[in-house]
């Protein structure tokens, strides 16, 4: 009896073990409800399962889970997805479209694990045809696609802003489009990657003709200016080393070209009366020989117009001869007349005309230093009239004092005479050419007073009286950036940080034309440089929040404005700016709140947003 339980239990235990064994493996074949006709699980012998409906036993419709860790949720045919369903990979990569025995084919939509997308038509699993693919740097094409490709018609737009319209061939821009900027400009033509032979039209009026590369002109091209002056030559980064440049009224340039497209360095002007002059030119003048239409030959400088101004000699074809000083064309100045049969005259002239036998007495010269010393006392004690007057005289009795001119214009512009100043400082650079503080003077009174074309002139010409120093590039770049010229803004720009790198307004000037241009990286590395070399400066703060605005970066935005306010708590601009962001993020009560700071800190024209958005407060 004891002998037949231990058996009875021994068989027990092992139907137990092999059992288990058994059900330890996961079971293939149908494994739940209707493999033939209606829904059920089935398990392939490669791992792979399907859970859904069937029909003569096959898979119709329903969740294909691969053993992979792919998954398929759709139609099939014959095993294989075919319609439409959704695929999806362990990577968390997604296509939702349609199939077509097993090939991704049609209509359909992929979603890549970093966030791109793409929406369109497929073939074999591959882009093909009409399709739009978005990156999640914002960048986005829609256009024809071959084999993965772009290629055909199609439309990019780059996470710039800029927008490129036109050919694509395996990839890569080529034949004819358009590429448009943010900047306003536009390039159409034959493309081949990122170059072009087409026509490049710029938003202030300008057009070039010849061959863009990175939207630079290069190689041999024409630029056409808005005022009528055609440039042409063969062109690096925008940039000429020398070339012909023809003038709307007439005249021809040959020779070196400046960054900023004047003549520059050695050449030669044919000018629209016929007369020729070679020498060293630059933006504002030149020095040299002028041979004229009717045999006179002067030596000597000139203006920007050509004009004999300065120190120069004049060899008449009659054999008279006239050496001194010059202005606008006309003896001015002092000078000697030597005439053909060689009597001499000397003294002064003015405007053409001897007004003077002999030269300015030197008692005269000592007394207007005297006058002006004086002035100068006067003005220290806030006596401008009095000022004025002691110049007045000192003028008088030596009209060749450009010191005093120069300090007259100055007392005008405190005095609000602007015009006025404009006079005396263009009269002492006639008798003192190269005086680049002048030169700021004027250029800081046209740009105030919106006349920017006349106030870049000036600054220009700093540039070429200090060519080492990072000022003249700085002003310059300020008002180019004022006038649209964002390509010639940002080349000064990085001149003056070349030349200046410790310089705080540079960098800040910089990253505000990069912020335009929505190159917003840059222009926070800019903001950033500025800051850290001038910690006080709030404008840098504020433009870098704006910047973080534009990003969506609204908790770093946030974060800056109130740092302004911290420190600053009288800067009601700063509360605006940060009263528009709290309405970005829906906190009404406190944008009010900021409006009404900032109304109260005189900030203008806010009474419409405040009785939009905050009733009768």
């Amino acid at each position: 009896m004891h002998t037949r339980f231990i058996s009875l239990f021994g068989l027990h235990l092992l139907f137990q073990l092999l059992f288990f064994s058994a059900t330890a493996q996961e079971k293939k074949g149908c494994v739940a409800g209707d493999c033939q006709n209606g829904k059920g699980t089935y398990v392939f012998e490669d791992g792979n399962k399907f859970e859904g409906a069937f029909l003569n036993s096959q898979p119709q419709n329903g969740t294909l889970f691969l053993a992979n860790g792919e998954k398929y949720v759709g139609s099939l045919i014959d095993g294989q997805p075919n319609g439409t369903g959704t695929y999806t990979w362990p990577s968390g990569q997604k296509y939702e479209g349609h199939f077509s025995y097993g090939k991704k084919t049609g209509p359909g939509k992929y979603l890549f694990p970093n966030g791109d997308v793409y929406e369109g038509n497929l073939l074999n699993g591959a882009f093909h045809g009409i399709g739009i693919y978005t990156w999640q740097n914002g960048e986005r094409y829609q256009g024809e696609y071959q084999n993965n490709v772009k290629h055909g018609m199609g439309n990019m737009r780059f996470s710039t802003g800029d927008i490129y319209e036109g050919e694509y061939d395996n990839g890569v821009r080529k034949g004819m489009g358009t590429m448009y900027y943010t900047t306003g400009d536009t390039a159409t033509g034959r493309w081949d990657t990122a170059a072009c032979n087409c026509v490049m039209r710029y938003k202030n009026g300008d057009k070039y003709t010849g061959l863009i590369g990175g939207g630079f002109r290069e190689e041999h091209g024409i630029l056409y200016l808005a005022n009528g002056d055609e440039i042409e030559g063969v062109w690096a980064g925008d940039m000429l080393e020398k070339g012909i440049i023809r003038y709307a009224n007439g005249n021809v340039f040959k020779g070196g070209i400046s960054e900023s497209l004047y003549p520059e360095g050695a050449g030669s002007m044919e000018l629209r009366y016929g007369a020729k002059a070679k020498g060293d030119f630059y933006m504002l003048g030149g020095s040299g020989v002028i041979e004229y239409e009717n045999g006179d030959v002067y030596s000597g400088n000139w203006n920007a117009n050509i004009m004999p101004s300065g120190k120069g000699t004049m060899e008449y074809i009659n054999g008279d001869k006239y050496e001194g000083d010059w202005l606008l064309g006309m003896q001015h100045g002092l000078g000697k007349l030597t005439y053909k049969n060689g009597e001499i005259r000397t003294g002064r002239w003015a405007e053409g005309r001897a007004v003077s036998e002999a030269p300015i007495l030197e008692a005269d010269v000592l007394l207007a230093e005297e006058l002006y010393q004086k002035a100068i006392t006067k003005w220290n004690g806030k006596d401008r009239q009095g000022a004025l007057s002691l110049l007045n005289e000192a003028i008088l009795k030596n009209p060749s004092f450009a010191d005093a001119f120069a300090y007259r214009g100055k007392l005008k512009v405190e005095m609000q005479n602007n015009q006025g100043a404009i006079d005396d400082y263009l009269a002492a650079l006639k008798i003192k050419p190269d005086w680049p503080e002048v030169e700021y003077e004027l250029g800081n009174i046209y740009y105030n007073q919106g006349q920017l074309a006349s106030a870049l002139i000036h600054f220009r010409s700093i540039i070429n009286l200090l060519p080492s120093k990072p000022d003249g590039y700085l002003y310059a770049g300020i008002v180019s950036y004022d006038l649209m010229h964002y390509d010639e803004a940002l080349k000064y720009y990085n001149k003056a940080i070349d030349l200046g790198p410790a310089a705080p307004l540079a960098y800040y000037y910089r990253g505000e034309l990069h912020a335009s241009q929505g190159h917003f990286e840059a222009a926070l590395t800019d903001f950033n440089q500025c800051i850290a070399l001038d910690p006080n400066n709030t404008e840098a703060y504020l433009e870098r929040a704006l910047v973080y605005v534009k990003q969506h970066e609204y908790n770093k935005a946030m974060s800056e404005y109130n740092i302004i306010i911290n420190s600053f708590p009288e800067a009601g601009v700063t509360y605006k700016h940060r009263g528009d962001l709290y309405l970005l993020q829906d906190e009404q009560l406190q944008a009010c709140a900021d409006w009404q700071k900032a109304k109260s800190l005189g900030i203008e024209g806010l009474e419409e947003l405040i009785k939009k958005n905050c009733g009768n407060e």
